[in-house]
Formats: C-alpha cells, sequence, structure tokens
C-alpha cells in the first residue's frame, strides 16, 4: 500500500524509523496537512479523524457558525 484512502483523499504512509513512528500527509493538496501514529491502523484512523474534522469545520465555517 502507497497510500490510505478515504472519502476521495489520498494520504502518504512514511516510516520515520529514527523515531520508531509512522506519519503521512495529505497528497495532491496546497496546504500541507500532516498526521503520525505508531501502527498502520493508527495511522489510517488518524487520517479519517483528520479528515472529518477539517470536514467538520468547513461546515461550521460555511454556515457562519464560527469566525473566520
Amino acid at each position: 500500500m502507497k497510500h490510505l484512502k478515504y472519502k476521495g483523499y489520498l494520504g502518504t504512509v512514511e516510516p520515520d524509523f529514527e523515531n520508531n513512528v509512522l506519519y503521512g500527509k495529505l497528497a495532491f493538496i496546497r496546504d500541507l496537512v500532516t498526521y503520525e501514529a505508531s501502527t498502520l491502523a493508527e495511522l489510517d484512523r488518524s487520517l479519517k479523524h483528520l479528515l472529518i474534522c477539517i470536514y467538520s469545520l468547513v461546515w461550521r465555517m460555511e454556515r457562519n457558525l464560527i469566525p473566520v
């Protein structure tokens, strides 16, 4: 597996052997959005949680529920 996938987004999977963690970033977007975890399953959950939070934030901003 080279990428994690969720709701049409791709996220990279990179090992950091020095710190014994996995990390990744959302691929093919303009901003730098990263996530990390200890296992591949946790990294997948981390990516999903990150995107759910982003969707929620954008939804609230579009409805003027939080200031921009």
